[in-house]
């Protein structure tokens, strides 16, 4: 062997040694599995990843190791294309109920925050629930376009909208935390100008749907390339880890949903709208918050806020005199006012509950009878669980807005005079008896014996501040003893966080 090729040959075994040495040294950084922080909901452990940022657009992912529903769900915007589902007006027609038929062999998940096109008004799905198979049932609706009330091309059916993107936060919040049609209204009217308040979105509106408004090529592109991104980033991590149940989305560092599906396969069907409408928002929302992104321990930690801090533990149960103005107000008109006040006001009072929950309504109660459907109320979140056939099928956190002020959307009225909405509108002369009801009100309210067991306790400031858990901006209210039927255990703060191994390649 020439004295060339015994140097080279010399050189070579440490070479390759160093170099595989730095290899392993250095690949498991550069490609280190995500952030990990735990969080524990009934008995189901739980982890959370993440974050997966584009811009001020930031998205974990929520995994558990608990078995995962093995029926096949079928969404909404899936069902009306395929034809599988039919969703009409009602035969006696309701701005708050449409008629949902479920054709296909498959469990229909109906998600709050699906837009509807069609109909006598454009709707928004009310909340959550499921629909089984080869069944036909009324699901209750809000209107996002408020001064229509006559068939359109479609007639009394209802399609998908061009934009497939789920409601705004704001818009769910309003239908399903405050089940008030006029304060969805208020927030159409605010997201339709919030769009049409950049100059390169603005459009000459034919309509009064928020669905219209959506409608802009220009829109839809910049928001795919904000969103776009991340929407890769989930997919992407969806193909290592099949324990992936449920996403959470953060814009400008503040978290604003968390939803848990039944399965991988349905949030794999969810997660883009839902990802998308909160694209929508973080572009129009743009430098209007920090850049700092929320890490998962964050999100971990708004899982699962103290219920000390719940809203209605601090406020006085809706039986009481106060909260009966505002239901005789809104139920009743003319000359029946004072006969269910007279009515009313002989009934007992009822004593504050620290336990008492939030307003529930009527068909939340006939969900919860069917789907086991449940809202808690804290400082700075909304939390509810839907369950079906008595299991848990999935859960939502969402950051808690101010509520919108009771308004008129408009002048229109239909030939019964009532808003679009079916909103009664008081004339002058109803104003007034309402008035002296109010009055009378206030008189029964003095006469009323003070009783030595009510300690009314003081309502706290319903604020809309950020909820970053770390800079302590969640609002501190006074600790409310905790309900004997509540399920979920307390929990100790998240373990620090930690990392994922990255995952193995094949080869």
């Amino acid at each position: 062997m020439k004295p060339s090729s015994c140097c080279w040959a010399r050189w070579l075994l440490p070479c390759l040694i160093a170099g595989s040495a730095a290899f392993l040294l250095l690949w498991p950084t550069a490609h280190a599995g995500p952030a990990v922080a735990y969080v524990k909901l009934d008995d189901n452990p739980m982890r959370v990843t993440g974050p997966y940022v584009h811009d001020n657009l930031a998205a974990y992912l929520i995994h558990s190791d608990k078995p995962q529903d093995e029926r096949r769900f079928i969404t909404l915007q899936e069902g009306l294309d395929r034809g599988w589902v039919k969703v009409t007006e009602k035969e006696q027609e309701s701005v708050g109920e449409l008629l949902v038929e479920n054709q296909s062999d498959h469990y229909l998940d109906l998600q709050d925050g699906d837009l509807l096109q069609g109909g006598k008004q454009d709707r928004t799905i009310y909340a959550t629930h499921i629909v089984p198979p080869h069944t036909k049932e009324p699901a209750k609706s809000f209107c996002v376009e408020p001064s229509r009330w006559a068939e359109g091309r479609t007639g009394r059916a209802f399609a998908n909208p061009t934009n497939l993107a789920l409601a705004p936060k704001e818009i769910k919040q309003a239908a399903k935390f405050q089940n008030d049609q006029q304060a969805v209204w208020a927030n159409v009217a605010g997201q339709r100008g919030q769009i049409s308040a950049n100059q390169a979105y603005a459009a000459n509106y034919v309509t009064s749907s928020f669905n219209e408004a959506r409608e802009s090529a220009k829109l839809k592109a910049d928001v795919k390339r904000l969103g776009g991104p991340v929407e890769a980033d989930v997919r992407r991590e969806l193909g290592w880890y099949p324990d992936v149940v449920g996403i959470a989305v953060a814009v400008n560092g503040r978290v604003e949903e968390i939803a848990i599906y039944p399965n991988r396969p349905l949030l794999e069907k969810i997660f883009p709208r839902l990802l998308e409408a909160y694209a929508e928002q973080a572009l129009l929302n743009q430098g209007a918050g920090a850049a700092q992104t929320a890490s998962a321990r964050e999100i971990a930690q708004f899982m699962h806020l103290d219920k000390q801090q719940q809203v209605a533990a601090a406020s006085r149960p809706r039986t009481t005199l106060e909260n009966r103005i505002n239901n005789i107000n809104n139920t009743m008109q003319g000359a029946r006012i004072e006969e269910a006040l007279t009515n009313d006001l002989g009934r007992p009072l009822a004593q504050p509950n620290a336990a008492s929950q939030p307003r529930i309504s009527f068909y939340e109660r006939r969900v919860n009878e069917k789907n086991g459907f449940d809202v808690q109320e804290t400082a700075g979140k909304y939390a509810c669980t839907t369950k079906f056939e008595g299991k848990t099928v999935g859960y939502q956190f969402m950051s808690r807005n101010q509520p919108q002020p009771r308004v008129q959307p408009s002048s229109w009225r239909n030939p019964m005079g009532q808003a679009g909405g079916g909103q009664i509108i008081f004339q002058p002369q109803q104003r007034q008896t309402t008035q002296q009801i109010d009055q009378q009100l206030n008189n029964d309210r003095r006469q009323q014996p003070v009783q030595q067991n009510f300690n009314p306790v003081q309502q706290p400031q319903r604020a809309n501040p950020p909820v970053r858990i770390n800079e302590v901006e969640v609002p501190n209210a006074t600790p409310a003893p905790q309900s004997n039927n509540d399920s979920r255990e307390a929990l100790p703060a998240p373990r620090e966080e930690e990392r994922l191994p990255a995952p193995r390649s094949e080869n």
